[in-house]
Order: structure tokens, then sequence, then C-alpha cells
């Protein structure tokens, strides 16, 4: 995981944040990190003051879909990289194509919730990295980096998925007038998710000074959306989640006690929205080519091409009919296109994986022996549930009828369909409503909210023979932590230890940044009451050095001086340096440098390093007097 760094672009030129703090409501609130999108959405109870009038149903709406400065109640988890600048682009129900279609290939990360958290042998992503218009590489300790083309750097998946959560939570939520900094929120993942890709992605949020309250399933926050915790004892819920990119079916067991259990699931990580916008593309292609055969089609235009057939099918969901129309399909000579689309056309085109989607879900219940008739309700997760086809398939399935608003909240007697929140928002409308319980547990319970987890952003060690670095506190090591480290002298008398304390990621000292250096005298003359040179009533101390980083980024050096001779000596205490400014030592951009810098070079540092190794024993043969010290192996982190 990679520090913290300044996105000052994100809050947008007409967002005054700072200025308006003090006006901020604090709240909580739920976030749903999709593959493709992102959601964030506020739970107003009774102790707010004030609850949402929802005219079109003519009932109260407790929950807040935060929009973006476009309007949209989703945003795309996607990054494109122009300049020094780091751009949010948005596909929303009008389909914005501005940033996207303007923007090279290689500016573009896409697909972060599939790789945070993540080793990179991973076979899942090894496997996904194919597909990607970007690099992922492999960094130091079989950490994945993706290397962007256009920026010629590397980027932790941790740091790009922190733009947006910074993006939703310094410049969505402000823009609404809301403050989740102090109350924190809650994030959903995937059942599937490990307690890696979860740690991965808490620590990606509290990059930006925001405390996660809890990280709950999907699933999970998809019964707590519909306050099915409250209606439905003793019944199974069949959660059908399809986003952008896969396919996840649940079943829940709620319990007597309101309980909310995960019996199992199952999915197809390569069945989602863009795999039905891919069938348009195949589609719209051979119909072009029927007519213009001897022309290949090139990329831009078949990104081009790809965006409209996504508006299509979010036409097809509101219309029986639509069309695509691009201008200059093919440039020389300009050839524009045009093609009819048909809801029954889509659907055909669709059949097999329509056909999939069902078959997941018999396949799930007959792994957990269920029939159809015990699932009492089935909710709708992902946009692709939008598509009117994934309802009718599941409501002839299960031979239900679609569930209406007013019914969606009653105890459960029928089997039904949940659609009255939309299948994107739910998930966030959960998540909002467990951070919100969690809130008023803590606060009639006086239990005070945690506080996000610092960390440390870079390597802090000590120079040893050889011009070597060893680390003392590693990087990403938590906030406060203290190490020690024991130095001994190379040689026999000798006097003092000259030590150079370092910060950075590379092997070679010189490579570092040196923080400070200081002299540590290793004898006591006292026992030479003559004053005359007495090598032998001269003792030979070991230095045990620590280094303490404090909350507030204050690095204390401690040295103690063990007898080598008397190993029941009392040892000295002694305080050799403190930095009181550690954080302004660095900035994150040089630290960030750094890091990149490490995991381009390993392989050469490694192979400076045995070199070094090879010649560090003739060289204490050839110089006894060396002032240089070495590490024994005794290192303790307290």
């Amino acid at each position: 995981m990679l520090p913290r760094s300044d996105l000052d672009n994100v809050e947008g030129k007409d967002r005054r944040v700072d200025e308006e703090n003090a006006k901020l409501k604090p709240t909580t609130c739920g976030i749903h990190f999709g593959a493709t999108r992102c959601c964030c959405c506020v739970y107003h109870d009774s102790d707010d003051g004030f609850e949402l009038n929802n005219t079109s149903t003519n009932t109260i709406q407790k929950y807040e879909i935060i929009p973006n400065e476009f309007g949209e109640l989703t945003s795309g988890c996607v990054l494109s990289f122009v300049g020094e600048d780091v751009d949010f682009p948005q596909i929303g129900n009008n389909f914005v194509t501005r940033p996207l279609a303007k923007h090279s290939i290689d500016d573009i990360v896409m697909d972060l919730k599939k790789i945070i958290g993540r080793k990179f042998s991973d076979p899942v992503l090894q496997n996904n990295s194919r597909f990607y218009p970007f690099n992922v590489v492999e960094g130091p300790n079989d950490e994945p980096y993706i290397n962007v083309k256009s920026r010629m750097d590397m980027f932790a998946p941790e740091l790009l998925t922190s733009f947006i959560f910074k993006y939703i939570t310094q410049a969505m939520l402000p823009l609404s007038g809301y403050d989740c900094s102090e109350r924190g929120t809650v994030l959903s993942t995937p059942c599937y998710f490990t307690e890696t890709q979860n740690q991965a992605l808490r620590e990606a949020c509290e990059f930006n000074g925001v405390p996660v309250l809890d990280i709950v399933r999907d699933s999970e926050c998809a019964c707590l959306a519909y306050n099915l915790e409250k209606s439905c004892f003793n019944e199974y819920v069949l959660t059908f989640g399809l986003g952008g990119s896969a396919l996840l079916v649940c079943v829940e067991y709620i319990n007597e006690r309101g309980e909310i259990e995960l019996k199992g699931f199952d999915g197809d990580s390569f069945l989602g929205g863009d795999d039905f916008d891919n069938t348009l593309v195949k589609y719209a292609c051979e119909e072009f080519l029927k007519t213009h055969s001897q022309y290949k089609i090139p990329a831009r235009s078949l990104r081009t091409l790809k965006y409209e057939c996504e508006k299509a099918k979010i036409d097809l969901s509101l219309t029986e009919n639509t069309s695509i129309h691009i201008k200059s399909l093919i440039t020389e000579p300009s050839i524009d296109f045009s093609i009819d689309i048909s809801r029954k056309l889509f659907e055909d085109l669709n059949a097999t994986l329509f056909n999939t989607c069902v078959d997941t879900i018999q396949q799930l219940l007959s792994d957990l022996k269920l029939g159809k008739s015990q699932i009492s309700k089935i909710v709708l997760l992902g946009g692709s549930c939008n598509i009117p086809k994934v309802k009718e398939l599941l409501s002839a399935y299960f031979n239900i009828p679609s569930c209406s608003p007013e019914s969606s909240n009653t105890s459960c007697q029928n089997t039904a369909l949940l659609d009255s929140i939309p299948p994107e928002h739910v998930i966030a409308v959960g998540a909002a409503k467990k951070a919100s319980m969690l809130h008023n547990t803590r606060k009639q319970s006086a239990i005070p909210l945690p506080t996000f987890v610092d960390i440390n952003p870079i390597s802090i060690g000590i120079e040893v023979y050889g011009n070597y670095m060893t680390n003392i506190l590693e990087r990403n090591c938590y906030i406060p932590c203290t190490s020690s480290i024991m130095i001994t002298p190379c040689c026999k008398n000798q006097d003092k230890i000259s030590l150079k304390f370092l910060a950075g990621e590379r092997l070679l000292s010189k490579d570092n940044i040196t923080l400070f250096q200081t002299d540590l005298q290793c004898q006591d003359g006292s026992d030479n009451k003559s004053g005359k040179e007495n090598k032998e009533s001269t003792r030979t101390f070991k230095i045990e050095c620590e280094v303490n980083i404090s909350y507030q980024l204050l690095i204390r050096v401690y040295e103690w001086r063990k007898d080598e001779v008397n190993t029941q000596c009392s040892t000295t205490l002694k305080v050799s340096h403190t930095i009181d400014n550690y954080s302004q030592i660095l900035s994150q951009e040089d630290i960030f440098s750094m890091i990149k810098q490490a995991s381009l070079t390993q392989s050469q540092d490694v192979l400076a390093l045995r070199m070094i190794h090879s010649m560090v024993v003739p060289s204490l043969i050839e110089n006894p007097n060396s002032t240089a010290c070495r590490r024994l192996p005794n290192t303790s982190i307290r």
C-alpha cells in the first residue's frame, strides 16, 4: 500500500469545499465500489431531523443517493490520466462519452476492484490482465503495479482506488452538503472477497481520513436495503447480482432474530453488462463488413462503436427500438454507419448469456438442496438487472409477479421480485443503512469511533558495512511503531561507530535519502585510571538502536550500550536524535517516486548487493580499523 497523494483537481473547478466545510452536515454514508461503477448513499433516520419526500410514490424516502457533478447517481470506476491531471470519466443514463471518446486508451485505468488486494502471481489476475489496455507488472513482494504508458509511471492499485474514494468523500459528498470524515462510512464487497482484499479496500478509503466502520457483503446490504431483517424471519432470500462485468447469485437465510446468514453463492466473473455490449458490437461489425469487407475498422472507431452499443442497450431497457449512428466509422475514406436495433434482436443475440443466468440460479439451489418455492424474496442488484429480459426470466423461473413498491417491506408471505429500489443503488442503500445503525449503536453505548490507521510511508534503516541499507522500520508498518536493531563493532577495540540513518526502498544506501548521521561511542576507558592507552582495560559495548515513530510522526532514536564482557552490567540509555517534522522531509511525490524507482531497479540492486557481499569479508581483514557496523540477527519488533 502506498502513501496518500494529493488530487487537487478532483473537487472540480466549481467546488469550494475548504471554505464551506463548516457548513457541511456530519453524516455516515454507504459506498458501493463496483467493478465498473460506484455509488454513494446517505441514510436518514429519525435523529437526523428530516426525511426526503419521494414525490413519485408519495412515500417517505429515508435514503439519498449522492449525485456527481454531472447529476449522475452512479460514477464510473475509471481513471483517465491526461497530462498531470487525473480525470474521472462518467457514463450516465444519457451516456456522457466526453472524456473517454477523446482520450487515448493508454490513458485509461479500469477494473481496479479485480486487482486490489491480489498478488501479481494470482492466477485470476494473470488471466484478467490479458484483456486490460494497461500493463500490470510485478513489484516488490509479488505486489501488482499498474503501468500507465502515457505517464511512464507505475501505480499501486490501492493508490488509484484511493483517488476514487477521495472523489466520493471530498468532492461528491461536500457538493451535496455532507461530510463523512467524522462519523465514517461502510463499504460493501462481494462475499468471495478475501480478508486481504477487504483490508486493501479499507486502507484505500482510510487514506483520505475517512474511518471505515465496517465492511459488509453485497448480499447482506441488499437485504438491509429492503428491511428484510425486520420482516422475513426463518426465510431464504436470493440476491441476483448482474453488474457491468460479473454475475453473482447468493442465498441468504434470515433467522428468527433477524440475523442474515450467507448459505451459498455461485456466479460467473466473465458475464456482465460488458458481454451484452460486446455481442452488439460483434453484430454491428458483421453488418458493416457485409457491404465494406475491404476495410478494417480501426481500434478508436471500435471504442466509439462499443460506447454507442452500450447506449443502445440502455435505451432498449426503456423502448422497443433504437438506432446506432456513427459518423466516419472509417476515416479514409470517410464512411458513416447506421443500424437499427430492436429489443427482440438484442434478446436473441444474448440468448445464451440470459440462459446462463438462469442456469446459475438452478445450480446454486441444487447445491443447497433448496426448492424454488423455499425462496421468499428475490432482490435485484446491479445495473444490468434493468434489462427487461432479466426480470422476465426470473419471474418465469420462480413463477412470480414483480413486487410493487408498497409491498416491498411487508411480511414475507409470498415470493416476490424486489425492484422498487433501482438495482444499481440497492447495495449502497443497504451499506448506508448499516452505517447509520452502527453510528446510533456507538452513540447510545458511548463507544468511540475508531480512528483510521496511519502507516509509515517509507522504510527507515541504517547504512551497514558495504554501503548498503538494512531496514529497521519497514514501509507500511502501522503507526505508532517501534523496532530495534543490535549493532556490534566490526573490529575489536573499535572506539566508535558512525551511523547513517536512511529513508528509502533501494538496497544501496547511496540511492536513498539521508535523514541524519550520528557517532556512537562503543568503548569505555573508565577502567584506565592511569590515563594511558590500555587496550586490555578498555571495554567494548554492543549498541542496541531503537527507532520509534509516534502518532505525531515524530522519530526518536534511542541508544543502549551493552557490555560485551560483563553481561550483568547495567545499560545506559541515551536519546540520540529526534526528528520533529518527519512527515515534511519528503513530499508525497518524492515518496512515490522512490517506491516506483525501487520496483523498476530491483533486479539490478540485487546483483549489486551480491557483489558487495562477496567483497565484505576480505575488506574487513584488510581494514581492521573500519568504523562500519553490521547487523545481528536478533532484531525485534516491539
